[in-house]
């Protein structure tokens, strides 16, 4: 079990081992949450995370994407 101590300032070191199986770099954003059991809990990954990658595959702007989007505005003028 990873442990770490408070600071005086409210700070904790996340230890190698887990900033290295995480993959965290400094400056990056962590959230921090409640479970269901009240225990804290850090997520690494962003609510966006989860939706990346959803539309993969998928080609809603046809061919040529800016004559798409021009027809488009082409149609709201008219």
């Amino acid at each position: 079990m990873n442990t770490s101590t408070v600071s005086s300032k409210y700070q904790i070191v996340i230890p190698k081992e887990l900033r290295k199986k995480f993959q965290i770099k400094p400056g990056q954003k962590i959230r921090l949450e409640q479970n269901k059991k009240g225990e804290l809990v850090i997520n690494t990954k962003s609510p966006i995370d989860e939706y990346y990658g959803m539309f993969a595959g998928s080609n809603i702007w046809g061919k040529d994407p800016v004559k798409t989007i021009r027809k488009m505005r082409d149609e709201w003028d008219d």
